[in-house]
C-alpha cells in the first residue's frame, strides 16, 4: 500500500509540473519548449523499460487503470509520439507475456531520477528558490488553486480525486482544498507565462 500511494503522488508531481506549459499561448511553437520537449523526449527513452513494468504492474496487479485507459490519458502527456508509441508496444508485450511485477529498488530509483529530471526540465522555476523565499504562502496557495480549478472547469474532474495524494504540506492542506473549491465557482482566467513560472517556483513553498 505504501509504495502504491508513494507512486501515485509521484505521478500526481508529474502531471502538476507537465501540464502548466500547455497553458501559454503557443507553447509547443516556441523554440525553448521545442528544445526542452526533446530532452523530454531523451530522458523517457532511457527510463521506457522501467516505466513500461511500472505501468504493466498497475494495470495488471493494482487494476486502478486499465490498458486502454492510460492509453487514453496518454493523449495529454508531453511527449513524441513515437516514444509514446514503443512505451505501450513494450506495456504490451509485458502484459500478454505474463511477466508484470513491481519494481525493483533499484529500478526504482531510475524511474524516481528520470521523473525528477523530466519535472526540471518542464518547469524551470522549481530551482528558483530566490524567487520561492519571495513569494507568501497566501499568493501561492492562490496561484495554484487558481490554476486547478481551472483545470477541473475545463473538465478533469478527477483532478479532485488525485489532489487527496498530492504532497501538500499537511498544516495547510485544508486550507488550500478549501481556497480550490472556493474558486471552482468563480471564472478563473489562465496563468499567464510569468504566473506559470512563478507557480514553478510556489512547489517549494506548497509541497513537503
Amino acid at each position: 500500500m505504501k509504495i502504491k500511494i508513494l507512486l501515485a503522488v509521484l505521478l500526481a508531481g508529474v502531471c502538476a509540473v507537465a501540464a502548466p506549459a500547455a497553458e501559454t499561448k503557443n507553447a509547443g511553437k516556441t523554440p525553448a519548449f521545442s528544445e526542452a520537449r526533446e530532452q523530454v523526449d531523451a530522458v523517457s527513452k532511457e527510463i521506457l523499460e522501467v516505466e513500461a513494468l511500472y505501468w504493466a504492474w498497475r494495470v495488471k496487479y493494482l487494476g486502478d487503470v486499465s490498458y486502454d485507459e492510460l492509453r487514453e490519458k496518454s493523449r495529454r502527456w508531453i511527449g513524441k509520439p513515437g516514444t509514446k508509441a514503443q512505451l505501450f508496444a513494450r506495456m504490451k508485450e509485458i502484459l500478454d507475456g505474463g511477466s508484470a511485477r513491481a519494481l525493483t529498488a533499484a529500478e526504482m530509483r531510475k524511474y524516481d531520477e528520470g521523473k525528477e529530471k523530466i519535472r526540471d526540465l518542464l518547469a524551470p522555476g522549481r530551482k528558483d528558490l530566490k524567487l520561492a523565499a519571495q513569494l507568501s504562502l497566501d499568493y501561492c496557495m492562490d496561484l495554484d488553486a487558481r490554476y486547478w480549478a481551472r483545470r477541473v472547469q475545463q473538465g478533469e474532474k478527477e483532478i479532485l480525486q488525485l489532489r487527496r495524494k498530492w504532497a501538500i504540506r499537511p498544516e495547510i492542506k485544508q486550507r488550500y482544498f478549501s481556497l480550490m473549491d472556493e474558486k471552482l465557482g468563480q471564472e478563473n482566467a489562465p496563468l499567464s507565462k510569468e504566473e506559470i513560472y512563478k507557480m514553478e517556483a510556489c512547489s517549494n513553498n506548497l509541497h513537503r
